[in-house]
């Protein structure tokens, strides 16, 4: 099995997220790193923090992909979600996990990381 090295970021699902971003804002004392609305219409907002990161993901519009969020939201509640871990070998360790039948712990299809934008 590949090494898992690091944790990259976790994260969280949130109803509002403006309220969750002025939140972990006044919490970690700066702006995100990253804010964005995907194709999707997900809204996301990332901080990157020493060893690690937080993203706030939340529906934006009444799209297939948010009405999924929404589900979850109601099924479940906002909060912690998921965590997106690190290896030094992703596509070994994202092979591993396809093959060994974990498929939760990866995404439907492979993405190769994003680059940020700034928004500080």
């Amino acid at each position: 099995m590949p090494s898992l090295t690091r944790l990259d970021h976790a994260v969280f699902l949130c109803a509002d997220i403006g309220v969750a971003t002025d939140g972990l804002r006044k919490l970690v004392g700066r702006l995100p790193d990253w804010r964005s609305v995907d194709d999707d219409g997900v809204w996301t907002t990332e901080f990157r923090l020493p060893g690690g990161g937080i993203e706030l993901m939340a529906p934006a519009n009444d799209g297939v992909t948010c009405a999924t969020l929404q589900a979850k939201l109601e099924a479940q509640g906002p909060g912690l979600k998921g965590l997106v871990l690190g290896s030094a070998n992703p596509e070994a360790a994202r092979e591993w996990v396809w093959a060994n039948r974990t498929r939760r712990l990866c995404h439907q299809e492979w993405r190769a990381p994003r680059r940020s934008r700034w928004a500080n």
